[in-house]
């Protein structure tokens, strides 16, 4: 049975410490918290209070209108100073420090593009099959193919996403709509992408969708997770999964949605 950790983006609104005690009483292994412009000034607060818990804690570079320039809510978050600015270099949201603890930290796949040296990515950075839009070009930041030669040339750990897989894939940019609804095919091209990235992926973000509505609760939507599992199941890969859902605002998810979420999640791998 994998590691499951719950997303702190889904209890958006909570501070930290009351957030990680509902996630511990869910039953969850674990946090992964965005580095928003607050929290990427209490990492070590972060850390502290997940050793008290006894939680499992990773990162995830924030985001900024950079990752999504469609999407107006971006934007406000970066005008209140709740996301970095616009253009923001890697270095400026991850603090350093995390490079040297055994603290995963999740980023886009584009951000490859600003290593100097490849071959000297720290095992802590784990690149997620998402890349970035480029406003300018009209085109994904970083091509799916670039991505998958970069990872196997510099085996570079990965983060699968479920929903942005398929995007990325498909050479799509947050356009669920691209995604076919055809369960055959969504399997088919899960197991393509299992099969290019599995051996080097190190968390999993099983996100379920509809054609209109992203990081529904997990299992209420199309997405074929049951059987994607259980072809993780049959690799004996062994690793972290995150179910990633829509935050509710302006009240967070209740402690009993975070339980019906683990024991869900928990049923694709028994």
């Amino acid at each position: 049975m994998p590691q499951t950790l719950a997303s702190k983006l889904s209890l958006f609104g909570l501070p930290i410490k009351t957030a990680m005690e509902r996630v511990s009483a869910a039953g969850f292994d674990g946090i992964e918290v965005l580095l928003t412009n607050r929290f990427r000034n209490y990492t070590r607060r972060c850390q502290y209070f997940a050793r008290e818990l006894g939680l499992t804690l990773h990162f995830h570079q924030a985001w900024s209108p950079d990752e999504d320039p469609t999407d107006w809510k971006f934007k406000l978050l970066e005008l209140v100073g709740y996301l970095p600015r616009s253009g923001y270099l890697l270095s400026e949201n991850v603090p350093y420090h995390l490079y040297n603890y055994n603290v995963p930290t999740v980023i886009q796949a584009d951000r490859l593009k600003e290593f100097y040296r490849l071959e000297n990515i720290n095992g802590n950075l784990w690149f997620q099959t998402d890349s970035s839009w480029n406003n300018y070009t009209n085109e994904l930041k970083l091509a799916f193919p670039r991505f998958i030669q970069l990872v196997n040339e510099y085996n570079v750990p990965v983060v699968f996403d479920t929903q942005h897989y398929l995007e990325y894939r498909l050479g799509k940019f947050r356009n669920l709509s691209a995604i076919p609804t055809d369960k055959t095919t969504m399997i088919k091209l899960l197991e393509e992408g299992w099969d290019m990235l599995g051996k080097h992926v190190q968390e999993i973000h099983l996100n379920d969708w509809t054609p209109n509505e992203r990081n529904v609760l997990t299992g209420t939507g199309i997405a074929p997770l049951k059987e994607f599992c259980e072809m993780i199941k049959s690799s004996s890969w062994d690793g972290c999964v995150v179910p990633e859902i829509s935050p509710r605002i302006p009240i967070s998810h209740s402690l009993d949605t975070l339980k019906r979420l683990r024991k869900k999640v928990e049923s694709y791998f028994v």
